[in-house]
């Protein structure tokens, strides 16, 4: 009698009111949709907001949790139970977690019960960028990282030696589209500078106000600088914008809509990535790559390795002075040539066909 095989189940869970959607979130939602779409044996429960802002369909063998409104509906409920119900009778091989917010314990605990494998994904260099210093969110990743059979880690480099045994490095990231060059791609490049992410203080929001002020008030240039994010920063970010927009005389500054945010890629010189601890693997920073734009970001942890080595559109600064990026802002507006070294580094190094290899003999998930 022929057993059928247990599928490999991907939680990718990123509600839609955290605002700014995560990486982390984002690469396993679209490795989870391609396994599905090429028919290997995966299964995945992920959010409805997270296939909207990727324009992924609705398929066979994902279990979507409605969050349009904020809240999860009734049916979303009584997916997660199906779900859990299948965990805790080992009807999957392994269960990877890359998000899953309030049901990590409840997936952890039958997981263990029914001693399916379980394999996560540490999407930060060190555990305090992980907790973002919260001493309570570190005991909950020591505690995920205790439980699980295989770590995925994304940074070459990180703190988890103590884990050491359990560790997987993921050999690359990868857009969340394959055809990024879009109709609106400029080859000449618009004064105009993008910053993209959570606006918290480790993300440093503040700082590239700060060094678009000061490169503006000192070079009267008609550089912009377009926001993109949410968080716990944004009413503090919005009161520096109109102050900084009130000195100046004019909109420098202004937000901008994640629904506009590739057609401003395609034609913005600069991109800001300048995180407090770390920013690797950005995926924003790796999308405005592969648009054309140039890279100027703190010189921290592994970002410089997701820049060309010998790269000459970009700048990396070990500094949280904005007069320090100014050289790097006047180097890059002087050439106003969109940065095809970067976008052909990234389609070069990284691909979803190499994460999906190493992705598929991490979950043992046959082809």
């Amino acid at each position: 009698m022929n057993v059928k095989p247990k599928p490999v189940l991907i939680v990718a869970i990123l509600f839609k009111s955290r605002g700014a959607i995560g990486g982390m979130a984002q690469r396993f939602c679209l490795i989870g949709n391609e396994c599905i779409a090429r028919g290997y044996n995966v299964e995945m429960m992920t959010t409805r907001s997270l296939l909207d802002a990727l324009e992924l369909k609705r398929q066979k063998h994902i279990f979507i949790l409605e969050d349009d409104k904020g809240r999860v509906s009734v049916k979303s409920l009584l997916r997660v139970l199906i779900v859990m119900v299948k965990i805790g009778f080992s009807r999957y091989s392994q269960v990877h977690i890359a998000g899953a917010g309030r049901l990590l314990p409840f997936i952890v605990w039958l997981s263990k019960l029914s001693k399916t494998r379980l394999s996560c994904t540490f999407a930060s260099r060190t555990l305090e960028m992980a907790s973002y210093g919260r001493a309570e969110d570190e005991a909950k990743w020591i505690s995920l990282l205790n439980s699980v059979d295989i770590i995925d880690v994304l940074n070459p480099s990180h703190n988890l030696y103590r884990w050491q045994k359990k560790i997987r490095v993921s050999p690359c990231s990868f857009p969340s589209k394959r055809d990024f060059i879009v109709e609106s791609f400029s080859h000449e490049r618009a004064p105009v500078a993008i910053f993209c992410g959570s606006l918290e203080r480790n993300k440093n929001p503040i700082l590239a106000m700060e060094i678009v002020e000061q490169y503006v008030k000192k070079t009267d240039s008609q550089l912009e600088l377009f926001i993109f994010g949410r968080g716990s920063l944004f009413a503090e970010v919005e009161e520096k914008m109109v102050a900084i927009n009130n000195c100046l005389g004019r909109p420098v500054i202004k937000f901008g809509e994640y629904s506009d945010l590739m057609r401003c890629l395609s034609r913005a010189n600069i991109f800001f990535s300048l995180q407090e601890i770390d920013n690797y693997p950005s995926q924003s920073m790796m999308e405005a790559m592969l648009l054309g734009c140039k890279i100027i970001a703190t010189d921290e942890g592994d970002t410089r390795a997701m820049l060309p080595p010998h790269g000459r559109d970009n700048a990396t600064v070990n500094s949280r002075s904005p007069s320090s990026y100014l050289n790097a802002v006047d180097a890059a507006l002087a050439n106003p040539r969109a940065s095809y070294d970067n976008a052909e580094y990234v389609k070069s190094n990284h691909s979803i066909d190499n994460f999906l290899d190493y992705f598929c003999d991490l979950a043992n998930i046959k082809r």
